[in-house]
C-alpha cells in the first residue's frame, strides 16, 4: 500500500510567504542627479544673492515626476537653508522625491518608504518566509529592513522558498505546544 505524503508547508495556516519584490518600486529606480556645484561660488561656497539667482534661473520643471538626488562637492560649504531651498523648488516643480546625496541614497529612501508603509502587525505570531528574489532586484538592505520589522512580531522569520527556507530568527520557545507544531520524539541517548 502506497503511503500518502502530506505537504505540511503548504497547509500550515500560520505560514506566510512574503514577497518583498511585490512591495518595492519595480526594477531599478530611475534617479536623476542635480549637482549644486554650478550654483556655488568656485563650486564650493554659497554666496546668498548669487545662489538665489542661480536657483531662480534654473529650470526645475525638467525634473517633474522624477526622483532627484541633489549632490554637491564633499568640501562645499552648504548651509541647511540652501539645500532646503533647492528641495522646495524641486517639489514645487513636481519632483516625486528629493534626496540630498547619491543616487544610491535616493533608491534606498524610496525602498525604505515602501517598507515602512507595510502593516507589519498583520504578521504578528506568524511563520514568515521572506521570499528570495532570483533576479537580484531586491537589495540586501531591504531584506534587512523587513526582517528587522518582523523580529519580535512574527513567531519565526525565514528566508528562501517554502520547503527550503533558512531560519533567520525564531521567538524563544515555551513549553506550550501550538496547533500545527510537531513534537520531536524523546529518543534514548546513545550508550557510550
Amino acid at each position: 500500500m502506497a503511503q500518502r505524503l502530506e505537504n505540511r508547508v503548504a497547509g500550515h495556516e500560520d505560514l506566510h510567504v512574503f514577497n518583498l519584490k511585490e512591495r518595492l518600486p519595480e526594477g531599478p529606480l530611475p534617479v536623476e542627479t542635480l549637482d549644486l556645484a554650478s550654483f556655488l561660488y568656485e563650486g564650493l561656497i554659497v554666496r546668498e544673492e548669487a545662489f538665489r539667482e542661480a536657483v531662480a534661473n534654473y529650470d526645475f520643471s525638467q525634473h517633474e515626476g522624477a526622483h532627484v538626488a541633489v549632490r554637491a562637492p564633499e568640501d562645499a560649504l552648504l548651509p541647511p537653508w540652501a539645500v532646503m531651498l533647492v528641495g522646495a523648488r524641486l517639489r514645487e516643480a513636481g519632483a516625486q522625491r528629493v534626496t540630498f546625496g547619491r543616487v544610491e541614497d535616493a533608491r534606498r529612501e524610496a525602498h525604505q518608504e515602501a517598507i515602512s508603509d507595510i502593516d507589519w502587525d498583520a504578521y504578528a505570531d506568524k511563520l514568515i518566509i521572506l521570499k528570495a528574489d532570483p533576479d537580484g532586484e531586491v537589495p540586501n538592505f531591504a531584506y534587512q529592513a523587513a526582517a528587522d520589522r518582523l523580529i519580535g512580531r512574527a513567531r519565526k522569520v525565514m528566508f528562501g522558498e517554502p520547503g527550503q527556507a533558512t531560519v533567520i530568527w525564531r521567538e524563544a520557545q515555551d513549553e506550550t505546544p501550538r496547533p500545527g507544531d510537531v513534537k520531536k520524539p524523546d529518543l534514548p541517548s546513545p550508550s557510550t
